[in-house]
């Protein structure tokens, strides 16, 4: 920061003088220096990053944008959620780029895995709103000047000093402010359930503050801790909500996704072999498989994309790898994804049991499926989490908990959710259990499915052993195997 700003009709003859600013820099640039600089949307460490095709999610990007413009807003916080893969960041980003060209964009932060920490988060945001709305930047810079050291503060005091006290001051001068956003995608990312947790607290409490214009976009996986905060009583009238999950416009946009990224394959001079493959390339039936095995997930259709896109080979055999997988993948078709699964299931804290109750239920699901086939009939999955107990010789609801870290790719739903009469649990992607199954691609956390279709065998055995007791009849054999769960009433 220069000595004597903004002085005017200074005379200094002789003396010494230290300038203990930060290093002569400015307020603004003392703060940049500070900041998680790469965890804004436009940063260079993001680059390229991930948004939506400009015919797709048109109709969420254009409800947003208008929540966004409406100065009467009730809610002041939408909720962007979403199981991994189903476009949330991409989302987040077309959104960014879109308000900022109109100037409603207030500030954003990324988070990833190496961007995994909220302790620059609201510095990072102050820098953000000194740049993009100048009534705030002289308010700022003043804090900064005052009080360097704020950056090294705990959050709470960053919020409270670097953004919240500039609003104070400057309060009505603000006209535009209040159609203005700012973005914070990933925040299942940010390490620690309770620094989540907190950032969500420090959010609904800068809302609360009168002179606060900006609307919050929060997008994450549906983690334990953030859907508590954002469901509680305390918080949840104050919250939009936007399911990315089984949306009935996923299917269509995902196949223009494909179309249109397979026309650019077709088309790169990188792929010379492609100019003797006539169009359009590939076949309605090559697209429909991949639509219907990326199960309204976006994460699918593009690795897939890039996987054909590969210099080092030919589009159309890579093509040919994708469509021939089943159970035997290939070991570099899913890289991506791969490392996205094996990510969060390392977060696990028990992965034997995990493991355990995984098998059993790619196994039981498997069985059902193939009842199905044979018999014309669904044999029905429902009660899972109480077989699963039961199967694994657990207590109540273990298998449950060991799924907890899995919600964003695994829906566990009980008789105590809203709208469940049942319980059960279902995969939210198909290529999930892919992975689990191959022991190329899942490595230490691949499961071998004829191995625990015996494991199950062994345990329908054992309880079968330990009951029904002698002399009873069968009507009295079977009402206990409804009793304990082992089977659907209705079934009987």
């Amino acid at each position: 920061m220069p000595m004597f700003k903004s002085s005017s009709n200074l005379l200094i003859t002789g003396g010494t003088f230290i300038d203990k600013s930060s290093n002569g820099l400015s307020a603004i640039h003392y703060l940049y220096r500070e900041i998680t600089s790469s965890a804004i949307h436009d940063s260079e460490e993001r680059y390229d990053p991930p948004k939506c095709h400009p015919k797709t999610r048109t109709a969420i990007i254009g409800n947003i944008l208008g929540w966004i413009k409406d100065p009467q807003k009730q809610r002041k916080v939408l909720r962007l959620h979403g199981p991994a893969g189903a476009g949330k960041s991409a989302i987040s980003q077309t959104i960014a780029e879109m308000c900022q060209e109109c100037s409603l964009l207030a500030a954003t932060f990324f988070f990833s895995r190496d961007r995994n920490t909220g302790k620059r988060l609201f510095a990072t945001l102050a820098y953000q709103l000194a740049t993009n709305i100048p009534a705030l930047k002289e308010k700022i810079e003043e804090v900064i000047e005052a009080h360097p050291q704020l950056v090294a503060k705990s959050m709470e005091v960053q919020l409270k000093k670097l953004i919240l006290q500039p609003l104070a001051q400057v309060g009505s001068s603000l006209e535009s402010a209040p159609q203005c956003v700012i973005i914070i995608d990933g925040l299942d990312e940010c390490s620690g359930d309770k620094q989540q947790a907190d950032i969500l607290e420090f959010i609904f409490f800068a809302l609360q503050q009168p002179y606060f214009p900006f609307c919050f976009i929060i997008a994450s996986r549906p983690e334990p801790r953030i859907v508590a905060c954002l469901d509680s009583t305390q918080h949840r009238d104050k919250c939009w909500s936007i399911n990315l999950n089984n949306r009935r416009d996923a299917k269509e946009d995902i196949r223009i996704v494909l179309r249109s990224g397979f026309a650019e394959i077709h088309d790169n001079p990188i792929h010379p072999s492609m100019a003797t493959v006539p169009k359009p390339w590939p076949t309605d039936f090559a697209i429909e498989k991949i639509v219907a095995r990326s199960s309204g997930q976006f994460v699918y259709a593009s690795t897939v994309l890039k996987f054909i896109d590969d210099p080092e080979y030919e589009p159309t055999q890579q093509l040919q790898i994708i469509l021939a997988i089943t159970q035997r993948s290939h070991p570099n078709a899913f890289s991506d994804l791969d490392k996205l699964y094996s990510e969060i299931l390392s977060r696990c804290r028990n992965p034997e049991r995990m493991l355990d109750v995984l098998g059993y239920l790619i196994a039981l699901i498997q069985g059902a499926d193939a009842y199905a086939a044979m018999w014309g009939r669904s044999l029905g999955t429902t009660n899972l989490p109480t077989i699963l107990d039961q199967l694994l010789s657990l207590n109540p609801g273990d298998s449950e908990r060991s799924l907890r870290g899995l919600h964003s790719l695994i829906s566990v739903f009980t008789p105590t959710h809203a709208g469940s009469e049942t319980s059960g649990i279902k995969f939210h992607h198909a290529s999930f259990a892919d992975f689990l199954r191959s022991e190329k691609r899942a490595g230490r956390f691949f499961i071998k499915v004829s191995a625990v279709h015996g494991k199950i065998t062994r345990s329908c055995l054992r309880i079968l052993r330990d009951f029904p007791p002698k002399n009873v009849t069968h009507d009295g054999y079977c009402k206990c195997l409804a009793e304990n769960n082992l089977v659907s009433a209705d079934s009987l």
